[in-house]
């Protein structure tokens, strides 16, 4: 009752977002501070102008890595509006545990039902961290990838589509995910000497 109440009060038809949307996810304390890569949340809730509204009071479903990635984000990149820093809030995952999970990001954008570009530059993000260990946005992730030797002209595409409606070849999109995806299976070889699954 209390989470409905607490998504009755802050959805976009309650309390207008500015923005495209709300992505608000709230955790126990003690669920986060555990380096988990579990869901673990009590509340999913999507809402706003631009962005199909969900809410969801348990994990379920498929698309249960994109919790983790953020809390791992967050600890890293996060802003404290208030209380504690991000970093005392937010167990540290290892890459160990992280990069299956990167690969099970670049999976689900290999279905296709995600924006081209999107998916690129997800992967272009992942592919960073993977590398380097640092969480940038995509942008950001995606001019990072494009300073790399022999890098993909499908990425500068993709930077150029996030700022207007064009689409990507999905083959192409494809073949670059599948790309990505060989690169970061290799590093998670050499991190564990076995290939994630």
């Amino acid at each position: 009752a209390l989470k409905e109440r607490i998504v009755a009060a802050i959805r976009h038809e309650s309390l207008r977002c500015p923005a495209r949307g709300l992505e608000l996810v709230l955790y126990r304390l003690a669920a986060v501070q555990e380096a988990t890569v579990e869901a673990g949340f009590e509340l999913n809730l999507n809402t706003g102008a631009g962005m199909a509204f969900r809410a969801e009071f348990e994990p379920n479903g498929n698309e249960m890595h994109w919790f983790p990635i953020d809390r791992s984000i967050l600890r890293q990149c996060g802003i404290a509006l208030s209380g504690p820093p991000p970093a005392e809030v937010f167990g540290s995952l290892t890459e160990r545990l992280l990069l299956p999970l990167l690969l099970d990001s670049i999976r689900w954008h290999s279905t296709g039902s995600v924006r081209g570009d999107d998916s690129v530059l997800n992967a272009c993000r992942a592919w960073r961290y993977a590398s380097e260990g640092v969480w940038s946005s995509k942008p950001a992730a995606g001019a990072w990838a494009l300073a790399q030797p022999g890098a993909s002209r499908l990425i500068a595409l993709a930077l150029q589509a996030r700022h207007g409606n064009a689409r990507l070849d999905p083959t192409a999109v494809g073949f670059f995910l599948g790309t990505v995806a060989t690169k970061i299976e290799k590093i998670a070889e050499e991190l564990t000497g076995a290939t994630p699954s």
